[in-house]
C-alpha cells in the first residue's frame, strides 16, 4: 500500500535536518508508513515542494521516495531522493533490494 504525505515539520528528537543516514533511534519504533514519512520530512527539510511516498516492504523496512511537485510539472520524474527506513529509527538514503 502506499501511502502520500507533504512535508509538514514535525519535531523528531535525535533527528537532525540533512542527515543522509541516520543511526537507531532510542525509544521510536517505526511501525506504520505514516511514521516513516515524517522521519524523512524531518530529515529532508520540510521543503514545500516535496510530498513523500511510502511503500512497506516484506522484511519491515518502508521506502520512502521524495518527488518534487515543480519537477514533475516540467516533465521530469520528480524524484528528488529514496530512502530506505527501519522499524528501530535507522535509516539511509538508497533503496534495499527486498523480496517482494
Amino acid at each position: 500500500m502506499k501511502s502520500m504525505h507533504p512535508a509538514t515539520p514535525t519535531e523528531i528528537p535525535g533527528v537532525t535536518t540533512g542527515q543522509p543516514s541516520g543511526k537507531p533511534i532510542p525509544g521510536m519504533h517505526i511501525a506504520t508508513e505514516e511514521q516513516a514519512l515524517e522521519l524523512i520530512g524531518k530529515v529532508d527539510g520540510f521543503n514545500p515542494d516535496i510530498y513523500y511516498i511510502s511503500d512497506k516492504n516484506p522484511d519491515g523496512s518502508f521506502t520512502v521516495t521524495g518527488q518534487s511537485k515543480s519537477m514533475a510539472g516540467q516533465g521530469g520524474s520528480g524524484t528528488t531522493g529514496v530512502w530506505t527506513v527501519y522499524p528501530d529509527g535507522s535509516y539511509h538514503m538508497g533503496q534495499d533490494s527486498v523480496d517482494s
